[in-house]
């Protein structure tokens, strides 16, 4: 009966360390940052925005939560100098990423964080916020 046991143990951490080389990420592991991914707007957008965050239920133009929309074309207008629904910042303040509601939401610095199931890895978050802090163009 232990002998069953020890195998049935084996058997599993096989497959988990299988699944582990394989890289299947569950939805509360960090997923690492793209490598072609640039402190630029369109970088962000094409790789992180576009991706992760502008996907049906999320922040698309269908009823997007607080009013963000983070699809192609539309996020740039709704997230530098705009201010947030759910703060006295602006969802994007140019130059300023500490004081910026977007890298507040994405750290979960004193609010929920986003996005609300996984987490954006922190060389990703630094990105953006060196897009930001670089002046938030849009190129």
């Amino acid at each position: 009966m232990r002998y069953r046991v020890y195998l049935i143990v084996l058997v599993l951490m096989s497959i988990i360390i299988y699944a582990c080389e394989d890289h299947i990420v569950s939805d509360c592991e960090t997923v690492s940052p793209p490598e072609q991914l640039r402190a630029t707007f369109r970088s962000i957008q094409d790789n992180v925005f576009s991706p992760t965050c502008a996907k049906a239920g999320c922040h698309t133009e269908v009823d997007p939560p607080e009013g963000l929309i983070l699809t192609s074309g539309k996020s740039y207008s709704n997230l530098v100098d705009v201010q947030s629904n759910q703060s006295i910042l602006n969802r994007v303040e140019a130059g300023d990423s500490e004081n910026s509601w977007l890298i507040k939401k994405l750290r979960a610095d004193g609010t929920s964080g986003m996005p609300p199931v996984g987490r954006i890895s922190s060389t990703v978050i630094d990105t953006i916020a060196a897009w930001i802090n670089n002046g938030a163009e849009e190129d």
